[in-house]
């Protein structure tokens, strides 16, 4: 994927870096046996690990959670895209990735045009990404649907809320 998106933006116009915050396994050492490992012999391609008292920090800052299983954690797989200037603008979660979840954000900034902040595939992600739980059974990931019910209850709620208070509002106007 790397390769193909160097092919569509050309040599050198984006960088790509993946951190390792099992600490301390994700050592620099095993980053760079990792690195070596997935045949990533990229020059614009960095295996990092960072500094155990800033670990706490970096997850925040980039969103990113784990939960704790017996043989050590586990956790949605994310790649943010950031800007030349460090500032989040675009993160893709799942267990796979389209080409154009990547290119596409990368071929704006490339180009300096904004990117959309909030349209409506970011916002389905994001609702995506908090229906996602660990199963422990299984090991693995899964969309919980009762999720989006109860997100949709919820809604209706609110929904059905405003609409009583707007009526009841108009009743009380017209009595006057």
């Amino acid at each position: 994927a790397a390769g193909q998106a160097e092919a569509a933006l050309g040599k050198g116009r984006f960088a790509l870096a993946t951190i390792g915050f099992n600490l301390p396994f994700d050592s620099p050492a095993a980053m760079r046996d990792f690195a070596r490992r997935q045949g990533v012999g990229a020059a614009n391609w960095s295996f990092l690990t960072p500094e155990a008292a800033q670990l706490d920090r970096l997850l925040a800052d980039f969103g990113f959670s784990h939960v704790a299983t017996p043989s050590g954690f586990d956790h949605v797989l994310q790649a943010t895209i950031l800007d030349a200037d460090g500032r989040i603008v675009k993160q893709v979660y799942g267990e796979t990735f389209g080409l154009d979840a990547f290119v596409e954000p990368l071929k704006a900034l490339v180009a300096g045009m904004p990117l959309p902040a909030n349209d409506l595939a970011s916002m389905i992600e994001k609702v995506r990404l908090l229906c996602t739980v660990y199963d422990p059974v299984s090991g693995v990931y899964r969309l919980d649907y009762a999720l989006f019910v109860e997100m949709l209850g919820g809604l209706l709620v609110i929904v059905a809320t405003a609409v009583f208070l707007l009526q009841d509002r108009r009743r009380a106007q017209r009595r006057r």
